[in-house]
């Protein structure tokens, strides 16, 4: 069986093992420590959205990277592991769940903004950004869970911390490198669904801090777990550098550029700004009809931005 791999993704993968083979080589138990100075990155307002998203990516990269590269046969103390591993897999679920906001905000407000998009006047006001991207109705294609099956498979294969027995868990497949997938400006909207459905599997893969037990240290377990993880990571990888060359395509545009350079903090202003405009026409007129709708719309952007 053949399954097709674009080079970003192939690049994604193999970037991925050698970062995770370098630090597992140096593993030391005494040298496991918990990720500080991370909340800056999620507080700071004084960026931009773009900016700001790079920045979590290239974070939740390196956290997982320095999180799940043990070497399960060098582990002196358990018990100081699994308390490292509970922090820093707090702090990941907190980047990840930022990196859904900055998704939400993103697919729900920046692209009609631009217009890439429709915008929706039925917008659901009982519901969170939260919660509309936790039900949103996208899944990945029967095609890309392939991928990502494939792409398990090559990171056991690759990575000296695995044991290569779980490669009989996988049917082999024959890689189709896809040279130069075209990427364009109306993929935006897709690639964006798929790195919010990434999102979500790779914060179910990471179990709130009262789950984390010593069982998940056994290698039968963490030899399952990990990898999944890994190729998750690898995923958001690969669909943040297509929605990075989007974004280099859209700064073309001297008007998008400027929009997409603008602070998050000067976005919240401006949001609440237009609000406050858009009410005192709503306050003077009898008929309401598309007026209160667009003042709905403006709440739901300006619930968007405030998340970030």
């Amino acid at each position: 069986m053949r399954v097709e791999i674009d080079k970003i993704h192939k690049d994604s993968y193999s970037k991925l093992a050698d970062d995770v083979n370098k630090k597992s080589k140096s593993f030391k138990s005494k040298d496991y420590k918990a990720s500080l100075s991370y909340e800056s990155l999620l507080l700071n307002k004084d960026i931009s959205v773009e900016k700001k998203k790079k920045a979590l990516i290239e974070r939740l990269h390196k956290l997982i990277i320095k999180t799940f590269s043990i070497d399960l046969s060098k582990i002196k103390s358990e018990k100081k592991i699994l308390e490292v591993l509970k922090h820093n897999i707090r702090v990941l679920r907190k980047i990840v769940d930022k990196l859904k906001d900055i998704n939400y905000y993103l697919e729900e407000s920046f692209l009609a903004e631009l217009g890439l998009i429709k915008r929706s006047l039925n917008i659901n006001k009982n519901k969170s950004p939260e919660r509309l991207i936790e039900n949103a109705k996208f899944s990945l294609s029967k095609q890309y869970l392939c991928k990502l099956e494939h792409t398990t498979y090559k990171l056991i294969e690759k990575i000296i911390l695995f044991d290569k027995k779980l490669l009989k868990g996988y049917k082999s497949k024959e890689e189709k490198i896809i040279a130069k997938e075209k990427v364009v400006i109306k993929d935006i909207n897709n690639v964006l669904k798929k790195q919010s459905e990434l999102f979500n599997h790779l914060e179910a893969k990471l179990p709130p801090p009262s789950k984390i037990k010593p069982l998940l240290l056994k290698k039968k377990i963490f030899n399952q777990w990990i990898p999944v993880v890994l190729t998750l990571m690898t995923a958001c990888n690969s669909e943040y550098r297509k929605e990075e060359m989007i974004f280099e395509k859209l700064k073309k545009n001297k008007k998008i550029k400027q929009i997409i350079n603008k602070k998050i903090s000067s976005l919240e202003k401006e949001k609440a700004g237009l609000i406050g405009i858009k009410q005192e026409r709503v306050m003077g007129r009898a008929k309401l009809g598309g007026l209160e709708n667009e003042l709905r719309i403006m709440f739901h952007d300006f619930n968007a931005v405030k998340n970030l």
